[in-house]
Order: C-alpha cells, then sequence, then structure tokens
C-alpha cells in the first residue's frame, strides 16, 4: 500500500514469461484493486499464442509480442493526458488518453491483475517507478543500464559454463594418484550445480581420460569439492575445469570459484612426517596391483595414498594379529617408533603378511620448530630519543612450537633497543605467521643499520638457523633547530600588533611553530599563537595582538617549533618589546538631521541643506580613535552656547574606534539663532562649529468626526494647523468645501450641512493661511459625498411626557423620533397598520424640532436631531380597537427617504362625558324647566345608549327614559318638579358608548316651594292641591318603572364580551336577561333606586309621603289594570 497519487508517472520493469499463451488480464504489475477502474492501470498479457503485452485500465494498448525465451523491458509514461508505451527502449505507442484516466495510484501489486483473479506466470525484475514522466533518452538509459549490468540478461537453460586451466605434468609424477579440491560460492539469483572434472591429454593432445567429481548445488556460503582420481598412465596435460551448469530460476548474479589446488600423492621411504596404517581384511596385502577388486589391493593402495608405514593380512586367521588402534595410534602419536608401537600393539608382527615401512620412523619430528625472519617495515619515520614503533613479520616453518626471543641492536656500538619474548605456535596451526610491532627508541642521528635476530631457547631446539637474521638500513630523525629570531618593533602601544619571526632547520622538515607571550615579570603563563610559514618551513611568523588594557610593561616572549615527528626545539626571549600608550583623535560633533548620513566617525562632520529645528530632538554624535581608549577616564564633554548637556554615553565601539552619543531638544518657539556646538575631551576643546535653524511650515490635517466621508447632514469637519517647532503661534484660516452639485460654501463652524441640490461625488475642501509668514500657504483634500436616508431611531409614543403603549381613539398624541447626522429635514409622514386589512397613510404630518422629555427620549442621544410629529385626533378614530404599527417616513432636502422601525401600541376607544353646564341653576315645584346635558365622546356617538331616571329625596322615580343621543349630543327634556312644597330631586344619567365605555353621573334638583293649579279635563272641575299631586305622583312612578324594565331589556341585546371596568362601567349582569330579577337590581342600582322601590307601598306610607287619598287610589287602579307591564315591555324591546 502506497500513498494515493494522481500524477505523472512512469513505470519500469523487466519481465519474462513462462509461456506465450498466458490468459487475458494475466498482470506483472497493478496499481489498484478495483477490476475494469478506468482512473488506473495494470501491465498484462492480451490472451492468445503468442500474446501481446498490453497496458489496460478500460481500454487497451499494446507493447508488442511476448517472447517467453528472454527477458522483454516494458515502460509506459504518462504526461498531460498522453500514454507512452516503450518496449525494449524503443517507442512502440504515443496515444492521448482522455484526462484522469489512468494516473491514479494507490497501491503496487505484481503478479496478479487488479481484480486478483488472474495470475502472471514468469519472473519480474528491476521495477522502477518515477513520479514524473520520462523522456525517451531518459528510457534508453534505463534500459541500456541494465544491458550494460548484467549483458545476458536472460535465463541460461540448464547451459553449462566453466573455467579451465591446462597444466603439463612432470615424468617425476606420471603413475601417482592425484587430489584436486576448491571452493565455490554464488552471488544474487543463480540456480545450478557446479563440479570440477580432470581431462587427460596424451602427448599427441588426444583425450585419453575424463575424471569428475561428484556435483554440488550453488550456495550462499563457500562450499569445498574434492576429487581423488588416478589418470591413464600415458598421460602429459591436464585440462582442470570448475564447471557449473546454470538451471532454469537463473537470472542474475556472479559464480566465484577460488583456491584450487591439484597435488600428486607420493609415497616415499625418507626420514620425513609420515603416517602408518594397518589394513582389516585379511585379504589387503595379497596383490600389489592398485585398486584390485574385494579390497586385495589395499597394501598397494595405502602406499599409493601417500602412508609412510603399513602392515597387512594375507590368510586367515588374522583377527589375533591385529593391532588395538587405541594403542597403535596413541603410541605412535606419542613419538615411538613404528616397530615400538606395532609391538606393542600386538604381540604378533604379523599372520603371514606385510610389514612395509622403516621401523625407526618416528613422530618426534614435530618438535622441531623453523623461524624465519620474513620482513621488517618501518611505518613512521624514527627520531632520536623517540618511542617508535617497527614491524616485524615471522613465520614457524616447522610443526614444532619456538619458544625464545627476539632482539633488536644497532649494528654501531651493537646497543640493544628491544629484546621480546615470544612463544609461537607450529606452522600448522592458527598464528604461526605473525606481524609483530615492537617498539624501539634510537640512540643516534642519522644512517642506522637494525639487526632483528631471533634466537631459540634452549628446550626449543631448530635445525634452520640461516633465516633467523634480518637487518633493516633507516635514517633516524633529530629535533629541529632555530636559527634566529627577530619581532618588527621594540616598542608597541596598547591595542597594536607586533610580528614576530623564527628561522629554523630540519632534516626533513618543521611541521608548525608556536610564539607564545607573557608580561615580564608576571606570574601569568603564556599566551600561545600559532605562527605560519611561506618558506617550505624555514621561517616563521606570527603575530601579537596587543589588549587596549595592557600594562605599559615589557614582554617576553617564547618559541617552540615542532618538526613532522612531533621532535620539538624552543627558546626563550625576555624583554623583546616595550609596550606604551596610544595616541587618541575626537572627532564630531555630528547633528543628526542636520550633518550627512552615514558619518563614519574618522573625520569631521559635513553639514547637509537642513539646519536644526526647534522642539525636535537632535542626537549628538563623537568618536574617538584611540586603540587602548578607557570608555570610564577619557569621555566626552559636549556644550551648546557654552550650557553642557546631559553626559554622553558609549553608543558603539569597532577595533580602535569609539562613539559616544548625547541628545539635545531645542526649545520649541525660541529665537531662530545660530548656536556653537563644542566639544571637550580632558579639559581641551577638540572643536567647535556654529549651526543655523530651519523654521518648519506649518501643517494642516483634516479630520471628519467618526467617518472617513461627507454626507452633508451635520459634517463635524475640523481643519487643525500644527506648527510642531513654533505650537503656540496663531494663524487665521479661511477654509471652503466645494459641493458636487450644490456649489461652493464656506465652512464657519465644525459643523456643516450642505446647500440643496447635493450630488454624489467627491467634496474639495481648501483651507488657506491669510496672515503672517506662511500666508496664502494653503491645502486642498478630497473627500468623497454619499447621499445617504435619513437614519431614524425607533419611534417613542409619548403622553403627559412619559412613555405610552397606549392611544385613546379620537384624542391627539405626540410621537418622539430622533434623527443622526440627516440633512435637513423636508417632510415627514405616517403609514398605519391596524390588522391585516386597515392601512392608512398620511403623507403629510405636523413636525417641528425640539428637545423631548427626558422620558421620551429615542435613540442614544448621540449626534441626534430630535423631532415632535404631531397626530391629529381625526387620524386613528376611523381605525378599529386593535393593536397599530405605526411607521415614520422621512424625506430630506434631496428627496432621500429613511424609513423608521415600526412602533406598536394598542388603541382604545375613548370613554363618553357628560356636561350639566347648560342646566338651569333654579327649579320651583310645579313650574316647567328644561334639563340640559350635553353627552360627548371623542371617538363618536354612533351605536351609544344611555339611562336617565330623576328620583325625589324619597328615592321614588319621577321619570325614567332610554335615549340614543343625536349626533350633536345634546340631550334636554321638559320637566316640572312635582308638588309645591320644596323638594330635592336627583338626576341619574348613564350612557354606555358602543365599545362598552360608560359613565355616570348624577346632579341634585333643588325645587323651590311654588303654587300649582290642577285643572280636571273630565268634569272641568278644579281640584284641590292634593288630588293633582297625587295623580302627578302616581304616573311618575309607574312611568319609571316602565323605563326601568325598558332599558333593562335593551341593556341586554348589547354585546355580552364588552368588559366593563370597576364603578365607572356598567356591569355585564346589567344588560343580561339571563336573570331577570338581578339585572332589574344592576340597572336600579345603576340610576340610584334602592331595592325597597320593587316592593309594595302602603296607603299609610304613601299619605306619609305627601300623597292625597285621590292620587293612592288612581295609582292603585293604574296597577290593577296594568298587572305586568314589564313583561310587555321587554317583549318590544328583545324584538327590537
Amino acid at each position: 500500500d502506497v500513498e494515493d497519487l494522481v500524477t505523472d508517472f512512469t513505470v519500469s520493469l523487466w519481465v519474462q514469461a513462462n509461456h506465450s499463451g498466458q490468459s487475458r488480464h494475466s498482470s506483472v504489475i497493478a496499481v489498484n484493486d478495483v477490476a475494469g477502474d478506468d482512473d488506473s492501470f495494470q501491465f498484462q498479457t492480451s490472451g492468445g499464442n503468442p500474446g501481446n503485452w498490453e497496458l489496460y485500465h478500460n481500454n487497451s494498448y499494446s507493447f508488442g509480442t511476448v517472447d517467453p525465451t528472454t527477458w522483454q523491458h516494458l515502460v509506459a509514461t504518462f504526461d498531460n493526458d498522453t500514454i507512452t508505451l516503450y518496449m525494449d527502449g524503443v517507442e512502440i505507442l504515443n496515444q492521448s488518453v482522455p484526462n484522469g484516466t489512468v494516473n491514479s495510484i494507490e497501491i503496487y501489486k505484481f503478479g496478479v491483475n487488479r481484480a486478483g483473479n488472474t495470475h502472471f506466470s514468469g519472473v519480474i525484475d528491476e521495477v522502477q517507478i518515477w513520479e514524473t514522466a520520462l523522456d525517451a533518452e531518459e528510457v534508453s538509459d534505463v534500459h541500456d543500464e541494465i544491458v550494460w549490468i548484467c549483458p545476458g540478461f536472460n535465463t541460461t537453460n540448464n547451459s553449462i559454463a566453466f573455467v579451465e586451466q591446462r597444466f603439463e605434468i612432470d615424468s617425476d609424477f606420471s603413475e601417482h594418484v592425484w587430489v584436486i579440491d576448491g571452493y565455490s560460492m554464488r552471488d544474487g539469483w543463480m540456480e545450478g550445480d557446479w563440479w570440477l572434472e580432470v581431462e587427460a591429454f596424451d602427448q599427441s593432445g588426444n583425450s585419453i581420460s575424463l575424471n569428475r567429481s561428484e556435483e554440488r548445488g550453488f550456495s550462499d556460503d563457500w562450499q569445498l569439492r574434492q576429487l581423488r582420481f588416478r589418470p591413464h598412465a600415458n598421460t602429459s596435460e591436464f585440462a582442470v575445469r570448475q564447471v557449473v551448469e546454470l538451471s532454469e530460476g537463473t537470472y542474475n548474479g556472479s559464480v566465484f570459484f577460488d583456491t584450487l589446488n591439484l597435488y600428486p600423492i607420493r609415497p616415499h621411504f625418507e626420514w620425513l612426517d609420515g603416517s602408518i596404517a594397518e589394513t582389516a581384511v585379511s585379504t589387503g596385502g595379497r596383490t600389489f596391483v592398485m585398486n584390485s577388486s574385494y579390497g586385495q589391493s589395499l597394501i598397494s593402495d595405502l602406499l599409493d595414498d601417500g602412508v609412510s608405514g603399513v602392515k597387512g593380512y594375507v590368510y586367515e586367521p588374522y583377527l589375533s594379529a591385529v593391532s588395538n588402534p587405541d594403542q597403535l595410534l596413541s603410541c605412535y602419536a606419542n613419538g615411538y617408533t613404528m616397530s615400538e608401537c606395532y609391538a606393542a600393539s600386538n604381540t604378533f608382527l604379523s599372520w603371514m603378511g606385510t610389514v612395509i615401512g622403516d621401523p625407526k620412523m618416528a613422530a618426534y619430528s614435530d618438535r622441531l620448530h623453523d623461524i624465519n625472519i620474513s620482513e621488517v617495515t618501518i611505518p613512521n619515520r624514527l627520531s632520536v630519543g623517540t618511542n617508535g614503533s617497527i614491524e616485524i613479520l615471522l613465520e614457524n616453518l616447522a610443526p614444532g612450537v619456538a619458544n625464545g626471543h627476539l632482539e633488536i641492536r644497532e649494528r654501531l656500538n651493537n646497543v640493544l633497543l628491544a629484546n621480546t619474548t615470544m612463544s609461537i605456535p607450529g606452522g600448522n596451526d592458527a598464528g604461526s605467521r605473525l606481524i609483530l610491532p615492537v617498539n624501539i627508541t634510537p640512540s643516534r642521528i642519522g644512517f642506522t643499520e637494525l639487526l632483528i635476530r631471533w634466537i631459540p631457547d634452549d628446550s626449543s631446539p631448530e635445525r634452520v638457523l640461516d633465516n633467523n637474521l634480518k637487518t633493516i638500513q633507516m635514517d633516524i630523525n633529530g629535533p629541529p633547530m632555530i636559527d634566529d629570531f627577530t619581532c618588527s618593533t621594540t616598542t608597541a602601544t596598547r591595542g597594536g600588533i607586533v610580528i614576530c619571526q623564527a628561522e629554523v632547520s630540519d632534516d626533513f622538515g618543521v611541521a608548525s611553530a608556536t610564539l607564545s607571550w607573557k608580561y615580564n615579570g608576571s606570574n601569568e603563563s603564556f599566551t600561545p599563537t600559532t605562527a605560519t610559514t611561506l618558506n617550505n618551513g624555514l621561517l616563521w611568523k606570527a603575530s601579537i595582538v596587543l589588549p587596549i588594557d595592557a600594562p605599559l610593561d615589557r614582554v617576553d616572549l617564547h618559541w617552540i617549533v615542532y618538526d613532522f615527528q612531533n621532535q620539538t626545539s624552543e627558546v626563550w626571549w625576555d624583554s623583546a618589546f616595550q609596550i606604551i600608550d596610544a595616541s587618541a583623535s575626537w572627532y564630531g560633533v555630528h547633528v543628526s538631521d542636520v550633518d550627512l548620513e552615514p558619518w563614519q566617525g574618522f573625520s569631521s562632520p559635513t553639514q547637509g541643506s537642513k539646519g536644526w529645528i526647534r522642539g525636535q530632538q537632535h542626537v549628538l554624535t563623537a568618536c574617538v580613535v584611540d586603540v587602548d581608549h578607557d570608555n570610564l577616564t577619557e569621555t566626552p564633554t559636549i556644550f551648546v552656547d557654552g550650557i553642557e548637556i546631559s553626559k554622553p554615553i558609549q553608543s558603539s565601539s569597532s577595533g580602535s574606534k569609539t562613539c559616544y552619543q548625547s541628545t539635545w531638544t531645542p526649545e520649541v518657539g525660541g529665537a531662530l539663532e545660530p548656536v556653537v556646538i563644542a566639544l571637550h575631551v580632558g579639559g581641551i576643546e577638540w572643536s567647535n562649529r556654529s549651526l543655523t535653524p530651519d523654521d518648519l511650515p506649518p501643517q494642516a490635517e483634516l479630520k471628519i468626526f467618526e467617518k472617513e466621508y461627507l454626507d452633508g447632514g451635520r459634517d463635524e469637519i475640523v481643519i487643525e494647523l500644527i506648527d510642531p517647532d513654533d505650537p503656540d503661534a496663531i494663524y487665521v484660516l479661511n477654509s471652503s468645501i466645494l459641493w458636487p452639485g450644490a456649489g461652493l460654501q464656506y465652512i464657519e463652524g465644525s459643523t456643516v450641512t450642505a446647500p440643496r441640490d447635493l450630488e454624489v461625488g467627491d467634496a474639495k475642501i481648501t483651507s488657506q493661511i491669510l496672515d503672517g509668514k506662511w500666508a496664502g500657504m494653503e491645502w486642498s483634500w478630497i473627500r468623497p459625498v454619499f447621499l445617504t436616508p435619513p437614519e431614524i431611531s425607533a419611534p417613542i409614543l409619548c403622553k403627559s411626557d412619559m412613555v405610552s403603549e397606549q392611544f385613546i381613539r379620537g384624542e391627539s398624541g405626540t410621537v418622539w423620533i430622533g434623527i443622526v447626522d440627516t440633512r435637513p429635514v423636508d417632510n415627514i409622514g405616517i403609514k398605519l397598520i391596524a390588522g391585516p386589512n386597515t392601512e392608512r397613510m398620511l403623507p403629510s404630518v405636523f413636525f417641528e424640532e425640539m428637545i423631548p422629555p427626558p422620558e421620551c427620549t429615542p435613540g442614544t442621544g448621540l449626534e441626534t436631531q430630535y423631532f415632535r410629529v404631531l397626530i391629529e385626533d381625526s387620524s386613528l378614530r376611523d381605525l378599529p380597537l386593535s393593536a397599530v404599527q405605526l411607521t415614520v417616513y422621512v424625506r430630506d432636502i434631496d428627496s432621500t427617504i429613511g424609513i423608521s422601525p415600526t412602533l406598536e401600541f394598542t388603541l382604545l376607544g375613548s370613554e363618553p362625558t357628560l356636561d350639566f353646564s347648560a342646566m338651569p341653576s333654579q327649579f320651583t315645584s310645579g313650574n316647567q324647566s328644561t334639563l340640559i346635558v350635553q353627552i360627548n365622546d371623542l371617538d363618536g356617538l354612533a351605536n351609544m345608549e344611555c339611562s336617565i331616571l330623576i328620583k325625589d329625596q324619597d328615592d321614588i322615580t319621577l321619570y325614567s327614559q332610554l335615549y340614543m343621543p343625536m349626533a350633536d349630543g345634546l340631550w334636554t327634556l321638559d320637566w316640572t318638579p312635582p308638588g309645591t312644597n320644596e323638594n330635592n330631586h336627583t338626576l341619574y344619567f348613564a350612557c354606555l358608548d358602543e365599545t362598552s365605555l360608560s359613565v355616570t353621573e348624577s346632579m341634585l334638583i333643588r325645587a323651590e316651594a311654588g303654587l300649582l293649579t290642577i285643572v280636571n279635563e273630565q268634569n272641568t272641575t278644579q281640584q284641590g292641591e292634593g288630588d293633582e299631586s297625587f295623580t302627578f305622583l302616581i304616573g311618575i312612578i309607574l312611568g319609571g318603572f316602565l323605563i326601568i324594565v325598558a332599558l333593562t331589556s335593551v341593556l341586554y341585546s348589547r354585546d355580552k364580551e364588552e368588559l366593563i371596568e370597576e364603578s365607572n362601567h356598567i356591569p355585564d349582569e346589567a344588560w343580561s336577561n339571563q336573570n331577570r330579577d338581578h339585572s332589574q337590581e344592576r340597572l336600579a342600582e345603576m340610576a340610584g333606586i334602592s331595592e325597597s322601590e320593587s316592593k309594595e307601598w302602603t296607603d299609610e306610607q304613601l299619605l306619609g309621603a305627601g300623597w292625597t287619598q285621590e292620587q293612592i287610589n288612581l295609582y292603585r287602579f293604574e296597577q290593577h289594570t296594568k298587572a305586568n307591564p314589564e313583561d310587555d315591555i321587554l317583549s318590544i324591546f328583545e324584538e327590537e
């Protein structure tokens, strides 16, 4: 799995199919695991026999034919929606493919297709993938690289390869058995076997025999293969071969052969190391013809194999003559002779057998050693008196262990340099050949010969002695010589540099030199300085940098030189030179913003075109060039017109230059006169210079409060004049603004309102100084003008200087609004919405700019104009009683309209009122008067109903009426107070409008005593005063009762859902016909009638009230004739 990529690419690989007829979609590489994916690809075979190599995504692009006999190189590149195919380094196809259909790489799969169900049979190698498209030349290089590394990059098809050597044999080696052995190892992808073979040729070049070892498979480690063979008797030449057979599956790699040995087996009877043997076959000595069958030639075969002594048996019985192997072999191994060992291991020398070998032959020869001093080397040049090393190659050529010592001497005077005791293993053992490093210290200089000798111990004899001595000649190095030494001066200043040199000589060259120094007589250690040479090591120079705080003392020197063998020579030089104080040079004073920049501090400053500025801080700089400057005792002082400024402080230090800085700020508004700046150090004036000032012109700055543009509505424009070096100066300015569309306007205050006809564009603001030195200096600015609609705060409904959420229909009201930074207001309109179907637009209403009451102030109050908007009493009279939404529209003088947030309030109906002011002031009992009541209601008298009752002082109803006012609201009644006596009567007046709001009031009618004459019309007989009063009283009582009943019925028919609040409203029960007794009671209560009126009056009670008997009789008659008038009246009103 790899990181997902969608990119250009190159895929290169080598492939060899096992056969050419593989199934379609047999893939060597795939980059996805989704079968038929349009965005990825795979290298596959096309099917058929022979098939083709293809690149396949959802279409196929062919490389060429599948060839199973060779390796084939396939390359595909993708670049800019183009696929290019190469086979064996040659371009095959260049094809444009749809964008994004090939180059999605998510995984690498080898040997199987994307679906994972069709496998490739063959081998794949050298897969390489790039995230870019290689060109044709680069693809060719990739192909040629493999061909160059492995020219035969293909399978071997069970081929055989060998390495052969020819060898002519000497006649002394004829008729002998030979042994050959050698080693082999593979590296890489190699499969197969290897063996050794020897082919024999006669003098005519004819092959007469072939001997071959057993085969052995390849291994990654070294392997040994041996062969024992007897060539033909006429053999004169061998062809020795190391042979490999590469099997299928070999692709890339190497086979190595090494250490091939061929030697004959030569039996001998000399005094040499050898071995003894004994046959265990009774017929082993029957014949001496080698290689006879059934083991009858074992004696001769053993001799042929190289034994030095052998014993064999011919006839049965032989077992008793066979030696005990444990005794025989251990005896011989311990150095006893052959005859002694045979005798020790068996009482029989033989049983009709054969014994061959020198009976005196023994195994003691391995006690001898032979040390050979093969070579002596000197890794590095030796120096006299210095421990060095030489290396000696020693070999023990004999089998015995060598014990002794190795000594090294100088031939001249025979000086012993080294004596090393050693024990060296036998020649057949590990460690018998070694390189021995020996440390020696030569005692003389120049040409020297060394003698290296091996001297054996007495207990370790050695027969060969002529190889125990070795000599070597060499030149021994001596230390270098310092021939002369000098310095560049005998006096040096602090902070200065002194150069010293030394002349040296050496036979083999000087490697380095070091000069060290210290103050004379001090206890400090020397300070080393590495010297350099420009003359092949004969002349060395070093520099000494003296500290700037060095004491005024003399300096001691010490030279030491080293040759390449690290031999040294040194010399001391006391009081080589004297240290003295260095001189100082001061420069300055440099004034910032006045003198030219940059100033290096090594010369006097140069004044530029500017002068110093009042009120501006100037940096004053003075520098000193002094290698041993002391910043504590040698600080400068700077004066300006004789006044010392603040103490300068060190600002920089570089090498011998040190600079100091201070600051000077001339007084603002001061006189414009030159000043003298002087530099003093240690009481000495080093410099003074006169500098003139510059007068800075004033600068104007335009500020528009809280915005970057103008809108012409109370723009707060401030032009601030700044004179930085004379801030107290006063200037007269003339400022104006040229409005787009509105023309020129002079700025006379901080708040500016543009004239009419203002347009969107750029306004040019100009300001000019009118007097003084800078008269005529002018500034101008351009600022954009945007016409913005008035920004209106949420309206506030105010009543009695308090915020209100209700409005009485029919009343006039006040709404307060705030407008922020507005242009002059031209008109204000109001839009009213009461419910979904009621909307009224008042295009123009009365408004005036005023300061609102604190409780009714809208908005934040910041930069706001406040307007009082009047809502007239007629504006809401026709609207239904409900929640009302009010929106204010403000139009400025540029006809730009702003809309306020919506104000919501509740529209309520107004309560009716009664006006008794027109009522007569005097009433007389028995005399007719006109009662006048003015009924008023701000939201109209339509559908209003009133109940009127007149009661006497005994609460007897004298008059009742149900009245519906006319448009003028005037109620009148011609009414005569009953009787002639002085009485107090009460007028009860109750009205209920269509919004269920009511008013109830009463008025006392005081009737003076009067005279009244009653005429009976039936009999024209004048009755007395008592009869008339009685009749009138009975009428009033009956009429009042009827009016009460009628009013109750009418009130019952009114809307039952209206809410009547507290004592000022008639309760719902008063208008209900569900309980008539209760309704009558409430109506009577509203009219001021007590419950007792509904009870039956006795004659005595009526007489006591002033009734005459005639009036009582008439009253009783009317009650009898009208038994139940209430029901009749109620039925009439219910119908209506």
